[in-house]
């Protein structure tokens, strides 16, 4: 799962002299008298891999047979495939991430930072009755807002022994930007961690690049698929001496439609303490609604962008809002919970992965979408910013960098481009979020004057509406205790019914979006000229499928 990612190769050339290899985020110059990357470690685990599975953990082959844990390793590999899965580095002492997503900076003539959107896994997952299973997997990075290509890896991951659990990628061929398919990858990954019943790995591994040129890395990294066995009732794993409860291997597994399930971020940094950010939702009821199963919800809540030290400003009742935004969605939208992406301090890669690239449009909530049936509401709280020379929007990812948004934000454009190609019979776009570059905190936009600048206006693509806090030049304000967004506390509590009731709305137990602005002007934007003396409006802006 990790190992083939971090093989894929860049190449760059700067003159006739040298060629950039962008290696896992690492730079490497080809073209000079380099010598050839170190050979691949030698595996020599001195600890028992620990097993998880059925609410117990213990020891491999103590408590879990090791012919077991390779069937059931399997099984789980089977049920995931086809499907895609989350990265991030990790520390093997708490088998906790460090970080949300796999991102290295490059340093050298070109500076750049490399980013792991997630991973595919093939369909075809086997086993071979000798404690080995076969599979292929596919996991391209993202360069310069350009996705490597790379061939499927063919590999196998064996259960060797009670300390050896070890996976191994033949190796495949890679291309970048177009190039040609001259770069040589491979991989190895050492297990030293399964949970069964979340579908989560962890273990040390190492790449080794060579011909196209010359890389090579390694370290621990944590792995996250998509299903374990808590989300399907089913047991591929059981202590000794009780039966597993799995599901009968053919030649041609049938496909079997999972369940979709909430896709978290990867494990997330720990806010700061002393109560920093709170994650109470705002203590409002809606109406329930009989449960819409094709309905689609991507809930992103950004606050903590200080653990990255990157000078910008945190958001403190992003978490809060989100919840409050997730509350709304179940209850008032009929969204199950298992159709909800739900994200949590998204990095870059984080948005990529569930929105797209520029050139890849086909993200997660593209392929969760039912064609034609799912209606997709999107609720973003954190910053935006304007940047380049035209000010174009961009949303601001906990880990970027404030004096290269265009960079390492997302833009705005971006999303509304791709969201077009998304095959939904309606899309509702909310941000909690102003694009003026300036926000309660202080300036997003690093060494910017205090003057606001305004943002580049989109045009919105047919089935698309956006609500959004306030204009270009404005600031979305918060409550004076912090605990919410201006914005999104009203929007909620407009949304609950309020909107509908005098002077606001005619009382006919709908909300239509004329009456939420009216209710918003006479809240929100009451409060926030009352509290801070700015002006705050909110904007809703409808396609022209709509």
């Amino acid at each position: 799962m990790i190992i083939s990612f971090f093989a894929h190769v860049t190449w760059v050339t700067v003159n006739r002299l040298a060629t950039i290899v962008v290696f896992g985020g690492i730079l490497f110059l080809a073209g000079c008298a380099i010598p050839p990357p170190p050979m691949m470690p030698t595996y020599d685990p001195q600890s028992t891999v620990e097993i998880c599975a059925g609410g117990e953990c213990g020891p491999a082959g103590e408590k879990f047979a090791l012919d077991d844990i390779a069937k059931a390793i399997a099984e789980m590999f089977a049920i995931n495939g086809p499907g895609v899965w989350d990265f991030c580095p990790g520390t093997p002492h708490d088998r906790r991430c460090t970080s949300n997503s796999l991102a290295y900076t490059l340093q050298g003539i070109i500076s750049a930072t490399g980013y792991v959107p997630g991973g595919a896994l093939r369909s075809g997952a086997k086993y071979d009755g000798k404690r080995s299973v076969r599979f292929r997997v596919n996991i391209p990075t993202v360069v310069f807002d350009t996705p490597s290509v790379c061939v499927d890896a063919n590999s196998t991951l064996s259960v060797r022994s009670a300390k050896n659990i070890f996976w191994r990628s033949n190796t495949y061929m890679c291309s970048w930007g177009g190039g040609p398919q001259n770069i040589v990858a491979e991989g190895q990954y050492g297990i030293d961690f399964i949970d069964f019943d979340r579908g989560i790995m962890g273990g040390e591994f190492a790449i080794r690049v060579s011909e196209g040129g010359n890389g090579y890395t390694k370290g621990y990294a944590i792995t996250r698929l998509s299903i374990g066995m808590d989300d399907i009732q089913e047991a591929w794993l059981r202590p000794k001496g009780v039966t597993p409860v799995i599901r009968q291997a053919t030649a041609t597994p049938a496909p079997v439609p999972p369940t979709p399930q909430p896709v978290l971020s990867t494990p997330q940094p720990v806010p700061p303490s002393g109560g920093s950010f709170s994650r109470t939702p705002l203590d409002v009821t809606f109406t329930v609604i009989q449960p819409r199963p094709d309905d689609i919800a991507v809930i992103i809540g950004n606050a903590n962008y200080g653990q990255f030290n990157n000078d910008i400003p945190n958001v403190i009742p992003a978490y809060a809002d989100a919840e409050g935004f997730k509350r709304y969605v179940i209850q008032a939208l009929g969204v199950r919970e298992g159709n909800i992406i739900d994200l949590r301090d998204a990095s870059q890669a984080d948005l990529i992965s569930v929105f797209g690239t520029q050139a890849q449009h086909k993200g997660r909530l593209f392929n969760w979408v039912k064609p034609g049936l799912s209606n997709v509401t999107i609720y973003y709280s954190g910053h935006g910013a304007p940047a380049g020379e035209d000010g174009s929007p961009y949303l601001v990812p906990v880990n970027a960098n404030p004096s290269t948004i265009e960079l390492n934000g997302y833009p705005l454009k971006v999303l509304y481009d791709n969201l077009d190609k998304v095959p939904a019979k309606s899309i509702t776009v909310v941000l909690e979020a102003c694009f003026s570059g300036t926000a309660v905190g202080g300036s997003v936009i690093s060494n910017a004057s205090p003057v606001y600048l305004k943002a580049k206006t989109l045009s919105i693509p047919g089935k698309v509406r956006v609500i959004a806090a306030g204009g270009g030049r404005q600031m979305a304000s918060w409550e004076q205790d912090k605990s919410n967004g201006l914005f999104t506390k009203y929007y909620l509590l407009g949304m609950s019914g309020k909107a509908d009731a005098p002077p606001s709305g005619n009382g006919d137990g709908l909300v239509g979006l004329d009456e939420l602005s009216r209710y918003l002007d006479s809240t929100m934007t009451y409060y926030a000229r009352r509290y801070y003396g700015r002006d705050q409006n909110a904007r809703f802006v409808i396609g022209s499928g709509n």
